[in-house]
């Protein structure tokens, strides 16, 4: 499933990778340095789904919770009420 070739940032990893019913898939990804924390690796980190998937047709991508339940513009929407 994942592209061998391709390499994520080194500040990234991926905590989970499930498949789903109807070919969704659930993937985790977690950046591995705060804020401040190191000088060349705690910067924004972009992972090349596209890359990291060849196979397969990405056709929407949604940023959810940790949790994977809940969308997270609605958990956004939900904290400044």
């Amino acid at each position: 499933m994942i592209d061998a070739s391709y390499s994520l940032p080194n500040n990234t990893v991926i905590i989970t990778l499930q498949e789903l019913e109807s070919g969704k898939a659930l993937l985790r990804l977690a950046h591995l340095y705060e804020v401040g924390e190191d000088k060349d690796y705690s910067v924004m980190a972009s992972v090349e789904l596209k890359k990291l998937f060849p196979d397969r047709k990405i056709r929407k991508v949604t940023e959810m919770n940790l949790s994977g339940n809940q969308e997270r513009g609605e958990m956004e929407r939900k904290k400044l009420a």
